[in-house]
């Protein structure tokens, strides 16, 4: 019985390992997420330029 506990237990130093590896995973996406929500909020802001160009030339 003992060893089969001694197979299923992980130590805390591996759990803080990977807990911080996914806090580095999480930490990279966010990052990225941001750079693509910036690069959406560009492409919005120049469209509405760009329609509001056009209303005031009176072509659209």
């Amino acid at each position: 019985m003992k060893e089969n506990i001694n197979k299923n237990f992980v130590s805390y130093d591996t759990r803080l390992t990977h807990a911080e590896l996914s806090i580095l995973s999480i930490q990279d996406d966010l990052k990225e997420l941001k750079r693509n929500v910036r690069y959406i909020m560009g492409l919005v802001f120049t469209l509405n330029i760009t329609l509001l160009g056009l209303l005031i030339k009176g072509i659209y």
